[in-house]
């Protein structure tokens, strides 16, 4: 049984005549009458009473006319809905990252929204903490993967914890720090270090470390 087979047959049941039918459908009349003979003889029912006066349904019609409609409906919602999904699924998703929080992690996020929409396309960019946020809030982005912000800026915003990663420091191998097992803050604040610029990445200077 095909599909319109049954579009047909709820067409003609509705409009009472095959030519009103043929002419709702745009189809020409002797294929109609056709199609409805095939749907008949793979059910098995005469669904479907002609005579001068047009069409009436049988009893078995009405029954067979409830369904095909239910069928119809379900169909036409699907193909409404497949055509949402696939603008969705082929739209490009924005995503801004900070390299150095994400290097891990971004992989898998990617392999898994590939699982999740196999046609759709992801466009990356690498952008400083300042700018994921300004193009969240200008809608430039879609989502972003980065640090915390903080609560000032989270305004509009939500974050999700995904992952958590210990932060550390790197010294050479002859430093006093070297051999540490844990090295608080106030160890290294007196020292010069190599950091991100507060300007571009200030979710590291706004971190609180124990």
């Amino acid at each position: 049984m095909e599909f319109r087979h049954l579009r047909y047959f709820v067409a003609v049941a509705e409009e009472r005549s095959f030519s009103r039918a043929a002419e709702k459908l745009h189809v020409s009349q002797p294929p109609l009458s056709r199609q409805i003979r095939d749907l008949e003889i793979e059910l098995g029912v005469r669904s479907l009473d002609r005579n001068r006066q047009g069409v009436r349904l049988t009893s078995l019609g009405n029954a067979v006319l409830a369904k095909a409609r239910a069928l119809v409906r379900d169909a036409d919602l699907f193909k409404a809905e497949a055509k949402v999904l696939d603008k969705e699924i082929n739209e490009e998703l924005r995503i801004g990252y900070a390299p150095s929080p994400t290097a891990v992690i971004i992989a898998k996020v990617l392999a898994k929204y590939h699982e999740l929409a196999p046609g759709g396309r992801i466009t990356l960019q690498d952008l400083t903490h300042t700018e994921i946020l300004l193009g969240l809030k200008t809608k430039k982005l879609h989502a972003a993967l980065t640090l915390r912000p903080r609560d000032q800026e989270m305004r509009g915003l939500r974050f999700e914890t995904i992952s958590r990663h210990a932060a550390g420091i790197i010294c050479p191998v002859k430093s006093r720090l070297a051999g540490a097992d844990h090295v608080r803050p106030s160890t290294v604040a007196s020292q010069e270090l190599i950091v991100y610029r507060a300007k571009d990445f200030p979710e590291y200077h706004s971190t609180s470390y124990n």
